[in-house]
């Protein structure tokens, strides 16, 4: 059986699907510093509201801390989750990784501080909001080093007085 000849027209089809299909088995470009940061700190600028609208009612009981300790845990949580899935560019993968793991850390600080408004045992609570406050330079730091303006403002605090 004879095949017809190739015809110029056949390959600029073909030209045509590899340029679309792209080099490199697909991979995705990287995405931009300035796109990168800006997507990180919108997420930062929602749970900074979020964390206002939870600590905007001061607590008086350890069952109210508690609540309101648990409502930032579930907000730090969920802003955590949304940073982990951005993919930052090369150069900003370690220092992000830095600031990332110091949320974690914070958040760990949240959940002793739940924990403790739960057992009721004050001076627990107390060390679990002062471990929020320590870190809090360092948090900062992370963040201005990766150039994030949003991810780097004092915000999270230990629910209740």
């Amino acid at each position: 059986m004879h095949r017809p000849a190739a015809t110029p027209r056949r390959f600029l089809v073909l030209a045509a699907c590899a340029a679309i299909a792209g080099c490199g088995g697909g991979d995705q470009t990287e995405v931009s510093r300035s796109a990168f940061v800006a997507r990180a700190d919108d997420i930062c600028r929602q749970t900074e509201r979020q964390f206002e609208k939870v600590q905007r009612t001061a607590t008086s009981t350890p069952g109210q801390a508690e609540r309101q300790v648990e409502a930032l845990i579930d907000v730090s949580r969920q802003a955590l989750s949304s940073l982990q899935e951005l993919e930052p560019p090369a150069p900003l993968r370690a220092p992000y990784e830095r600031y990332l793991a110091a949320r974690d850390r914070a958040l760990g600080f949240l959940e002793d501080g739940r924990d403790a408004a739960a057992a009721r045992d004050a001076p627990a609570y107390l060390a679990a909001k002062r471990k929020v406050s320590s870190e809090l330079a360092t948090r900062l730091q992370f963040a201005r080093e990766v150039g994030l303006e949003d991810c780097s403002r004092p915000s999270l605090t230990l629910g209740g007085s």
